[in-house]
């Protein structure tokens, strides 16, 4: 639990370039974060109730993302992390969504195999589920990381009829690449890195 504490300042911080690469404006969060974790321990209060926040698009006002932790769970006889389960997943985020709001689930563990289930499932009403180690460090800063841009369906189509090719002949970045989680891309978006090479999500 105290590995925990520790590393939520760093994946709060990282989360926020994560929200920024993204185009969405950083949430205005407490300064004393980790104090108000401890306080939540101490009352056995959620701590994804804490940490949940609403934040907008930079450029379209409609496009609003809910953001939302998992409370961790330990195994204090084995004394460490359990893997998340389908059940913790599942209703977590759906009391904080409106009609077309995107959302971001982090969870502590690994998934267990019910779990990808249910994040297969919220997938369906963009939700994307993560593990906060995913945000230990800030991928698109990472110096071995090239620099990516999706292309708009507009700049697709105009690539795609300049280069007489079709996007199903680009070679595929997988679904579950670090990059493709990072930015959330969906399926077919072409993806430009920066050596000049062209990609699209598989």
């Amino acid at each position: 639990m105290d590995t925990y504490l520790s590393r939520i300042p760093k994946v709060i911080e990282h989360l926020i370039i994560l929200l920024k690469d993204r185009g969405y404006l950083p949430p205005l969060l407490p300064t004393t974060q980790l104090e108000l974790l401890k306080q939540a321990l101490d009352k056995n209060c959620s701590i994804g109730e804490i940490l949940t926040f609403r934040t907008r698009h930079v450029t379209d006002a409609k496009k609003t993302l809910v953001v939302s932790f998992l409370d961790p769970l330990f195994d204090s006889t084995k004394n460490k992390e359990m893997m998340t389960s389908g059940y913790q997943i599942h209703g977590a985020i759906e009391e904080h969504l409106q009609a077309g709001d995107s959302g971001l689930l982090i969870c502590y563990g690994k998934l267990s195999p019910d779990a990808n289930k249910e994040a297969v499932k919220l997938r369906k009403r963009n939700v994307q589920v993560i593990v906060h180690t995913s945000l230990l460090f800030p991928l698109s800063k990472h110096v071995m990381v090239k620099r990516h841009v999706a292309l708009s369906e507009e700049q697709a189509k105009d690539w795609e009829s300049k280069h007489k090719i079709q996007r199903k002949q680009l070679p595929f970045i997988k679904f579950n690449d670090p990059v493709r989680i990072w930015y959330n891309w969906p399926k077919h978006t072409i993806v430009e890195i920066e050596r000049g090479a062209f990609r699209v999500v598989n």
